[in-house]
């Protein structure tokens, strides 16, 4: 029989999912609006309803326990957040919609998020509101969704959306004689929490606490008595008047809001003077926290607040060109009224004048980085731990291969999977065509442009996510809960894409999760590196890579045995060619084929051999000595045999994690397998296959199966690693990776 506190923590979660069930207000819609004069947009939002994160309650606090916060786990966003953001974008679509037209373009937009889970979620449901498929972007017909990228930047990096990655920022407010003042008048609340959450509350500490209050309330769970002397008031007061502490003076300013401040000036003033890249770029938007709404608003002094900006609020930054003035009119929308507020700067009127605009701003428009510290993330001991492991936490012409379904799969034995895959179907990049090619126009390649996933791709990687399904089924479980997997892919939107695809159809929403009936979609956030960080997925990420190719006598011999085929490429493209670009062009004549445009004559010399057999040699190649091989391939494998070591002691967190995910390329594919020598390719990795290593615990016996999918037969081939079996016990396979794995970054960075 359950006890009374399982009984609890069911009719709590109970609740929540009730209350989740529930339809939010929704976003008011905006009246028609008149967008002729618009020629940029920058909006910034804050995400959705969420439950409260770890930092955000106390250890005595009654309702600590992450099971309360079922299905959706600490600082999540909930269904009521989903429907909301997604009615953001609905309204953002319905404001904009003459401007930005029907058709969603990879130019026309860029999403940034802040490094969390909750705003790269906020910032897909807004983006499959603002930009339903549409004509010729259809690709299911009965999922009325499209997979559209979001950028972000870790935490420490992030100087225009994460309000501490400046190391200045807290000796700027702590040592400040004005700052310090203001704050000491609330020493009595921060006494209050300190003793009532048994805890060392300081004044950056409270904050996270007001919310973790407020969650609760609105979750129906009950305070505890002595919040009464605090909450809601004087709390809230606090909450709103750190906005305007952290921007009381023109240093603060400059970290907190002015690096953000400073894009879009910069942004806008290229728009106006047609030096935007793309040109065809209409709208920004930025998804972040109550925060970034409270200091720039605070920053620009254009609104005394009374009130924390709520769920789904935004700032809208429009660039107007009106009688050939081109100006900014700045719009608030809190969803208190219909339409949003239209607000002023000091100094100007509500359409403000670029030049004007610019001016107003500069003194709080930091100059260089060093205002930022380089953004080391350096704190003085003052600083409580839990801000910094807050930081750290925030931080289709193509005739598609329909994927064959597996089989039935037992996954009894199995503990944990980790999948690399490569990316769906896609247009050409301009490094796989050269400047005499017919076809070389990026109007050849519409509605997707250069490099993108085409429909074909979008089908073939949301049936990859069905297909790890059907295998994965009774091991994955149904529901969708945010520690169960984790998903990475490499910084291209063809990859973002692909990822964002094979979750689509890997975790449909169900039961407690369907947050819009109509929309068998839920978002699911995936995680990426800058290309020169990404030595896990990123080829070409260490330096060390190409003198390693090109200086090893072995594989000097072996590229020089293509000289010929180099020289064809260079004569025949008009370029300077060397081994390495060699590689972009086969794919730009095999896409090209595809999409049924004619190859010039000359090509026939060399494509589709020798050039395809030049693309898998040089897998080979690239791992043909034990240096290279550390550096092309074994930071990913010491990365799986991390996470599997970890997961065999117990280690692992979060520890029900049972999936990880790689979005990739053909070359990540082919340099594993070469690399770890499992087979011997005779083809390219063809879109959407993939490699799994699943780690199983068979007669109490942790070890690997390694299989490969590239759709040859219906189920993926179990691949043997020289020197083991077809299971191979974890220790064996440590020791017969050692030679290949890394020790130090030193053999990355040279």
């Amino acid at each position: 029989m359950m006890n009374l506190n399982q009984i609890h923590i069911l009719i709590v979660s109970a609740i929540i999912v009730l209350l989740s069930s529930i339809s939010c207000s929704n976003a008011n819609k905006t009246n028609s609006y008149n967008s002729s004069t618009v020629v940029l947009v920058h909006v910034l939002f804050r995400h959705g309803e969420r439950t409260p994160g770890k930092y955000d309650l106390w250890k005595s606090n009654p309702y600590y326990n992450e099971s309360y916060y079922k299905p959706y786990g600490y600082g999540q966003l909930t269904n009521d957040g989903k429907e909301r953001m997604y009615n953001v974008g609905v309204e953002l679509r319905e404001r904009y919609a003459d401007f930005l037209g029907t058709d969603w373009d990879i130019g026309v937009t860029d999403a940034y998020t802040t490094n969390s889970n909750r705003t790269k979620m906020s910032i897909s449901l807004v983006l499959a509101g603002l930009f339903p498929p549409s004509g010729s972007l259809v690709w299911k017909s009965d999922l009325s969704w499209q997979p559209i990228p979001y950028n972000y930047l870790p935490a420490e990096q992030d100087k225009e959306l994460s309000s501490w990655a400046c190391s200045t920022v807290l000796p700027l407010i702590y040592n400040t004689s004005s700052t310090a003042e203001r704050l000491k008048a609330y020493d009595g609340l921060i006494k209050t929490l300190s003793e009532g959450t048994g805890e060392e509350v300081d004044y950056i500490s409270a904050l996270y606490l007001y919310f973790g209050l407020r969650i609760q309330e609105q979750l129906g769970l009950p305070l505890e008595n002595w919040t009464q002397a605090i909450y809601p008031e004087p709390f809230k007061s606090y909450i709103i008047d750190f906005y305007y502490i952290e921007t009381s003076t023109a240093p603060l300013k400059k970290v907190i809001a002015g690096y953000f401040l400073k894009k879009i000036l910069n942004d806008s003033q290229r728009k106006i003077n047609g030096t935007l890249e793309p040109s065809d770029r209409k709208i920004y938007l930025y998804s972040g926290h109550e925060t970034n709404l409270g200091t720039v608003i605070g920053a620009l002094e254009i609104l005394t607040l009374n009130d924390i900006p709520p769920y789904g609020s935004y700032l809208a930054f429009e660039v107007h060109n009106i009688d050939n003035v081109y100006g900014l009119k700045i719009y608030y929308q809190t969803h208190e009224n219909d339409d949003p507020t239209l607000l002023t700067l000091p100094g100007c009127q509500e359409f403000c004048p670029f030049d004007d605009f610019a001016k107003l701003l500069s003194n709080i428009i930091p100059q260089s980085d060093s205002e930022c510290d380089g953004v080391k993330m350096k704190y003085s001991g003052t600083v409580p731990i839990i801000l910094l492991i807050t930081i750290i936490l925030l931080s289709s012409k193509v005739s598609s291969r329909t994927v064959k379904k597996t089989r039935s799969y037992n996954t009894d034995t199995l503990v944990l999977a980790h999948v690399l895959f490569r990316h769906g179907d896609r247009t050409p990049s301009t490094a796989g065509l050269w400047n005499s090619n017919p076809y070389y126009n990026e109007s050849y390649y519409k509605p997707y442009g250069y490099a993108q996933l085409t429909n074909d791709g979008k089908r073939r990687m949301y049936n990859v996510g069905l297909e790890l399904r059907k295998r994965y089924d009774e091991f994955l479980g149904k529901t969708w809960e945010i520690g169960v997997l984790d998903a990475w892919s490499t910084n291209y939107n063809r990859t973002k894409m692909s990822t964002s695809l094979v979750l689509a159809g890997l975790y449909p929403p169900n039961s407690c999760l369907i947050w819009k009936k109509d929309l068998a979609w839920q978002p699911i956030p995936y995680n990426y590196l800058p290309v020169p960080d990404d030595r896990e997925l990123s080829s070409w990420a260490c330096p060390t890579v190409v003198p390693l190719i090109y200086n090893t006598s072995s594989t000097a011999e072996r590229l020089s045995a293509y000289d010929g085929l180099i020289k064809t490429l260079s004569e025949g493209t008009g370029r300077d060619l060397d081994y390495i670009d060699a590689l972009d062009l086969y794919f730009g004549m095999l896409i090209q084929s595809q999409l049924g445009f004619p190859l010039q004559n000359w090509t026939e010399a060399i494509y589709p051999e020798p050039l395809k057999t030049y693309i898998i040699d040089f897998y080979y190649i690239e791992t043909s000595t034990q240096a290279l091989k550390k550096v092309i391939a074994g930071y990913l494998v010491k990365k799986i045999i991390s996470d599997t070591q970890k997961k065999i002691n117990g280690t692992l967190t979060p520890e029900n994690r049972k999936l990880f995910l790689y979005s990739a390329h053909e070359t990540n594919l082919g340099t594993v397998i070469a690399a770890l020598e499992l087979t011997n390719l005779t083809e390219i990795p063809g879109y959407g296959s993939y490699l799994t290593f699943e780690v199983h615990n068979i007669d109490n016996v942790y070890g690997i199966k390694i299989f490969f999918q590239n759709y040859e037969s219906e189920d993926p081939i179990l691949l043997t690693l020289p020197g083991c079996q077809e299971f191979c016990p974890f220790d064996d396979f440590v020791n017969l990776t050692a030679d290949i794995i890394p020790l130090s970054d030193s053999e990355c960075t040279g």
